[in-house]
């Protein structure tokens, strides 16, 4: 979860867009994913999602720039058709939050 001192989220200055990354991994064994971001809006939902464990995050000025948690693997879709945005903004959910309770 967010920190009381992090207010907020943001791109860090100092990387290149290419440089911008959302990595997904995971192994057959595991029932989760590491998921690293350095963009804001998928920080948000790593940050607010009560299923989310964060592992590390990276600041700078008090504002986080970069997360790496461990979510269920339950939480990623693939979906049959493309989305109508290439925005990553599209790709995380408005909806409420919900944990898993099955655990």
């Amino acid at each position: 979860m967010r920190m009381a001192n992090e207010a907020s989220t943001r791109e860090d200055p100092d990387l290149a867009p290419m440089e911008k990354e959302v990595t997904i991994r995971g192994s057959k064994d595991q029932n989760h994913l590491r998921v690293h971001s350095d963009l804001p809006v998928i920080n948000d939902y790593l940050l607010e999602h009560p299923s989310a464990e964060i592992i590390d995050r990276r600041t700078k000025d008090g504002d986080i720039v970069s997360v790496l948690a461990e979510i269920p693997i339950g939480l990623l879709t693939l979906s049959n058709k493309p989305r109508k945005s290439d925005y990553y903004s599209g790709v995380v959910t408005n909806s409420e939050l919900v944990a898993r309770t099955d655990e």
